[in-house]
Parts: C-alpha cells; structure tokens; sequence
C-alpha cells in the first residue's frame, strides 16, 4: 500500500469518527431536547423506600417535565439518596421549603418524583439543596381515601341496620306507623283534618276577598262614606242629635233621681202622703168624708127626683137628654 492510500484511509477513518460523535451528540441532543441547554440543578432528597424508582424517571412540577432522576444510591441502611436534576430555567419557581412526593405516569406507569413548590415567602432552591419529602405516595393515599371511604360506608350500614331493625319492632314514631294499624287509622284522620282544614280556610280566604271587593265597590257603604260628602254630614248630623237625645234623657234621669230622692226624704206633698203617717190618715179620712158625702147627696138627689115639686123638671131634663 502506497502513501495515498494510507492518507486516504487515514481520512475516511477521521470523517467516520468525526460523524459517529456528531450523530452521538445529536442523538444525546434529541433525547434531552426538554432540559434547558443553560444548566442543571441538582437537588437531594431522602426517602425510606422510593417503591421502585430509577434513574431517568421524570420529574415534574405543575404538569411539566423539568428535569429527570440522576441518581438513586444507599445512604444508609434505612435511607435512600435520591439525585434531581432540575432545569435551570424551573429554579425559581422551586422553593426551598418544596416538597417532593412519589407518583406514577397512570396507574401502573413508571415512577416519577412530583414537587410542590414551596410558599413565595421563601427563596428559590441552590444546587445542592436538600428538599423534603413526602413519602405517602399517590398509590398509597388513593388506597389511604379508600380505607376512610370503607369505614364510612361500614358505618353507614351500621346505622341503617339499627334504623330498619327499630323500624320492624316498631320503635319510634315511624316504626309506630308501620307496626300499629291503630296509630295509621290516626294519622290518616289527622291527614284528613288537615284538609278540610285547608279547605276552610280557602272557602275562607275566598270569602274574605269577596267582602274586601264589596267593601271596595263604589256603590258600597264604606265607599260612600269615605268620597260622599252628603252620606258624611248626614251621618255627622245624626250624631249630634243621639248626643242631644242622650244629654236630654241624661236630664231626664236627673230630675227622676231628683224627685224620687224628695219623695224618699219626705220633701213635697206627694213625699209627706209617702213618709208621714198623720198626713196620709188625714187624706184617708178627707177621702172617707167625701165618698160619705157624696153617697148623702145622691140620697137627696134621689129624694128630689121624686118630690112633686122637682119631679117635672127631672123629667123635662130627661127628654132633653134623650
């Protein structure tokens, strides 16, 4: 082989070489094409037991992609050292009181490491940072909410057994009614009270607004006596005179108690012939004298009816009378 060959062999060789590294770093390129090309950050966390994850598994933060497992090693005999590497870019939005918990990409996908960023009071992590972590794993509060959600239900069941059980001894006011026919006669005649009560009271309601519509009517008597100025005087007038005739009749009793106090008192002639004994014998004697005189004067006038010498004028008045 001649010098040109060699030298051509030389440079095929170089070119190769030269392209498998360009074609490795375009391959290194295209599988990291997500991570910032400015930078990693690395961050420690310590977990008990990492439940199988490995390096290259993602990490995420809000539903993005920021970086990937560099490292998973023994700390010691209970502690697993877990390396992040966190996209420059996604620094500042990781706090240094994140915290870092275990998840799978769906149900039985691979691991991946979630962070929570952290409070704004707090300043953004440094390389190197050691970050909490949260060793209840999604899995494990999923199957954490469904041990609550059984015993709940468990409850529930109990309560309900208790509930059906006083309702068939008929414990209760609703086990009453399902036990006792004479308790359901009762609540059904009360239910019926209840309706014609609610009837009633609509007949009611109805005849109310009826009466209001009478009384609103323009021909009514309240109308009339709240616009018609005559209906208004005339009554303003009867009530003057039902005060006159009461002032009068009030007087009238006055005077009553008045007189009636006198003959009580004895005042008067007529309370003298009430109180005084002397005076009313000498009126019953008076009385007595005058019924005798004039029982002497219808003798005399008898007796000159028939003497001769009034007997003509008797009879001469008898046929005038006639």
């Amino acid at each position: 082989m001649n010098n040109n060959d060699v030298k051509r062999s030389v440079s095929v060789g170089v070119f190769v070489f030269i392209g498998l590294v360009i074609g490795l770093i375009f391959v290194y390129l295209l599988a990291n094409k997500d991570r910032n090309m400015g930078g990693e950050v690395d961050l420690i966390t310590v977990w008990e037991d990492v439940g199988g994850l490995k390096k290259g598994n993602n990490i995420w933060f809000s539903g993005v992609k920021i970086g990937n497992v560099k490292r998973v090693s023994f700390r010691n005999d209970l502690k697993v050292e877990v390396k992040l590497g966190i996209d420059d870019n996604a620094r500042q939005y990781i706090r240094k009181n994140a915290t870092a918990s275990l998840g799978s990409d769906g149900l039985i996908g691979n691991k991946i490491v979630v962070l929570e960023g952290g409070t704004s009071d707090a300043d953004p992590v440094e390389n190197g940072d050691q970050i909490r972590t949260n060793e209840k794993t999604g899995t494990d509060a999923m199957m954490a909410t469904l041990q609550e959600n059984n015993q709940n239900l468990q409850v529930i069941t109990e309560n309900l057994k208790t509930i059906t059980g006083n309702l068939a001894g008929g414990k209760g006011l609703a086990g009453h009614l399902l036990t006792d026919n004479g308790a359901v006669a009762h609540f059904d005649r009360l239910l019926k009270n209840l309706e014609e009560t609610a009837a009633r009271t609509a007949r009611a309601a109805t005849d109310l607004n009826a009466f209001t519509g009478r009384l609103n009517s323009t021909t009514g008597l309240v109308n009339n006596l709240l616009t018609d100025t005559l209906v208004y005087a005339n009554l303003q007038l009867a009530s003057a005179q039902l005060t006159d005739l009461t002032t009068s009749t009030r007087r009238i009793t006055d005077n009553l108690d008045e007189v009636t106090r006198q003959l009580k008192n004895g005042q008067g002639a007529a309370g003298k012939l009430l109180t005084d004994k002397a005076t009313a014998d000498q009126v019953s004697r008076i009385v007595n004298n005058l019924e005798e005189t004039s029982e002497k004067l219808n003798e005399n006038m008898e007796a000159m009816r028939h003497n001769f010498l009034f007997k003509g004028y008797f009879r001469k008045q008898e046929k005038e009378d006639n």
